[in-house]
């Protein structure tokens, strides 16, 4: 009887920490194509959540202080993976990388710190923002934005639409 609730209580436990990482936003879609992504999202993704992770800009002595810090902690990660997932984020999320930013909160000169968005598609979201509230997805930024699928493809990895701020009013 032990042993089935305990069974129990793990099934449980795993089916909860599923749903949690499928649920809402998937932030490992925010990750950057690179050789190492994938191995990033199964060590990284299978003790947390990524949205911090692909927030930050580091520069590899950086990374490698957080991957070896989540080895020290038990994540299951050996030392050549460790080394792989250093040597991709410090790639994609390096200092050099464009920042992360929420259209929903966002201003528009962090809007320009993206490659790729214009003075005039900054004007879009900010109009859009606006006029009809917060923007609910990355194909609604995409939508607004009028990009085709190839070109939102170069900085999509960079946007997320977020909820509104606290307060009602998004950023001007």
């Amino acid at each position: 009887m032990l042993v089935a609730g305990l069974g129990f209580i793990f099934y449980l436990g795993v089916t909860l920490a599923t749903a949690q990482r499928q649920g809402g936003d998937n932030w490992a879609d925010n990750l950057p194509p690179g050789e190492g992504k994938m191995l990033t999202i199964e060590r990284c993704g299978s003790c947390h959540s990524l949205e911090r992770t692909v927030q930050l800009r580091k520069p590899k002595n950086g990374w490698e202080d957080i991957v070896f810090d989540m080895v020290g902690r038990g994540a299951p990660i050996f030392v050549d993976e460790a080394n792989q997932i250093i040597a991709y984020l410090t790639a994609v999320l390096g200092p050099d990388a464009p920042p992360f930013i929420d259209v929903n909160r966002s201003s528009k000169d962090d809007m320009l710190k993206i490659p790729g968005i214009t003075a005039e598609l900054a004007d879009k979201l900010l109009a859009y923002r606006q006029s009809r509230g917060a923007l609910t997805s990355r194909d609604q930024i995409r939508e607004v934005l009028g990009l085709d699928e190839k070109t939102y493809e170069k900085i999509r990895y960079y946007l997320a639409a977020g909820p509104p701020p606290a307060g009602g009013r998004p950023v001007q």
